[in-house]
């Protein structure tokens, strides 16, 4: 699925900031800008051939790539556990009981899509799936282990006790 930017001035009752896009699919059909990211119409990852410059995506510094595919509140926490080992959602969820399950799945699904993840499916009844670092989601552990070992640091100056703060689990190593 991709959208490509139209300006239609026919259109009446549209705000300046509204671009409609084309769904090149089956079926041609139009979709304005502010619904893209929505449920209906899901927010696309732009693919480029080498030399395209066409609504490239450009950085000012490396890092923001970086965040971009593993910022937020949950993705880091994720891969920590699953630098562990292969992990079912269930197992993720009962480590990471503040998390609800539409986002932790919505989280693995970025992962996943991202190539930072493996999802295993397997076919049996009940249906059973687990998620793994992929190869290249393992590059990562470096960055992981310095972020755990800054945010010890972190709870160790702000509160002095870190057992104090931090859960007891497998991570924590108390």
């Amino acid at each position: 699925m991709s959208f490509t930017p139209i300006f239609i001035s026919a259109c009446r009752n549209l705000r300046p900031a509204d671009v409609i896009m084309s769904y090149s699919g089956k079926y041609e059909q139009y979709v304005l800008f502010s619904d893209i990211g929505t449920k209906k119409y899901p927010k696309q990852k732009v693919k480029h051939t080498e030399g395209s410059t066409l609504g490239q995506k450009k950085y000012n510094i490396s890092v923001e790539a970086t965040l971009e595919v593993i910022g937020g509140k949950w993705k880091c926490v994720i891969l920590c556990h699953l630098t562990h080992g292969k992990m079912r959602t269930s197992e993720l969820k009962r480590i990471m009981p503040s998390i609800t399950q539409k986002m932790l799945t919505q989280q693995l699904r970025e992962l996943e899509e991202d190539g930072i993840v493996n999802r295993i499916s397997y076919n049996q009844v009940p249906p059973k799936v687990e998620y793994e670092l992929s190869e290249y989601g393992c590059s990562l552990k470096g960055i992981l282990d310095s972020l755990c070992a800054w945010g010890e640091k972190h709870i160790i100056k702000e509160y002095g006790d870190k057992s104090a703060v931090l859960e007891d689990n497998i991570l924590n190593k108390l």
